[in-house]
C-alpha cells in the first residue's frame, strides 16, 4: 500500500470515530434509547466508510494523484 492509500485510510478512520460518535450521541439524543442509538448507528456506519473510501480513491484519480 503506498504512502498516499495508508493517509486515505487514516483520514478516513479518524472520520469515522468523529462520525460515529456523533451519531451515536444524537441518536441518543433523539430516540432517549442507547440501544436503538446504537443499533442504528452500528448498521449506518460500515456502509459509510465503505462509501467514503470510494469517493476518495475516485476523486484521487479524476484529480491526477
Amino acid at each position: 500500500m503506498s504512502s498516499i492509500e495508508v493517509d486515505r485510510v487514516k483520514k478516513v478512520i479518524l472520520w469515522r470515530i468523529c462520525s460515529i460518535t456523533i451519531t451515536l450521541l444524537s441518536g441518543w439524543v433523539y430516540t432517549g434509547s442507547l440501544k436503538d442509538a446504537t443499533v442504528y448507528t452500528l448498521v449506518l456506519h460500515p456502509l459509510l466508510i465503505i462509501a467514503h473510501y470510494i469517493f476518495e480513491t475516485i476523486w484521487d484519480k479524476v484529480q491526477g494523484e
